[in-house]
């Protein structure tokens, strides 16, 4: 027998099922955190492949033979 105080309700729970909602939502959770981990570490890779090209030159700015030419078009 349990006695509680008045004003406490007390509910009969299945301890099992209860640790099954706690891990399902702990798994989502941290399925949700790695896929934005993902999408920062996407947006990173494409600034910094962003400022390689920028800084190697792109296709577009090489001479015939691969070397940059001395005058840059404006």
């Amino acid at each position: 027998m349990l006695s509680v105080p008045d004003g406490v309700d007390v509910r009969k729970v299945d301890l099992s099922i209860e640790l099954q909602i706690l891990a399902f939502h702990e798994q989502r959770k941290a399925g949700e955190e790695a896929a934005a981990d993902v999408t920062a570490a996407q947006a990173v890779g494409t600034a910094q492949t962003a400022v390689a090209a920028g800084r190697e030159g792109s296709a577009t700015d090489q001479g015939p033979d691969g070397d940059v030419p001395a005058v840059m078009p404006a």
